[in-house]
């Protein structure tokens, strides 16, 4: 019985349609899960940013009893 052994040099086998859409799906997908997850909570992260660079004091509004800033 004889082994097929692919040849680096020969011609490679078609990718199908439904495996790069599969492909293009998942891509988009990561991509728009890491916006998401970088975006959600752009004005809290600028806010706390503010605190710890300048040193500023702002009410963010919406702070838990364990994340309050004693001055």
């Amino acid at each position: 019985m004889a082994f097929n052994i692919a040849s680096p040099y020969g011609p490679r086998a078609r990718r199908s349609q439904r495996f790069v859409l599969l492909w293009l799906a998942a891509f988009l997908l990561v991509g728009f899960m890491t916006y998401y997850l970088a975006t959600r909570h752009r004005d809290a992260s600028s806010t706390y940013a503010k605190m710890i660079i300048h040193g500023e004091h702002v009410d963010v509004g919406r702070s838990s009893p364990k994340m309050e800033v004693i001055d």
